[in-house]
């Protein structure tokens, strides 16, 4: 993700859009800069290799 986003000029801003204005937050890529077309393949590979590249946890339920 961060590949596609350093070749482009969101790195330059320091914007909301990476996360710039909260004070102590590392700035960072917020989304995929690299198209829906990748962003739907990669999700698709990521599928197929058992969830590769991501990082889940399941969450407690609430209680009402």
């Amino acid at each position: 993700m961060n590949e596609k986003w350093d070749i482009t000029l969101f790195p330059k801003a320091k914007s909301w859009y990476s996360g710039a204005n909260i004070p102590g937050k590392r700035v960072e890529p917020l989304n995929w800069a690299g198209g829906m077309v990748e962003y739907v393949n990669s999700l698709h590979g990521s599928l197929d290799n058992d969830y590769q590249g991501w990082h889940t946890s399941k969450l407690s339920a609430q209680k009402a």
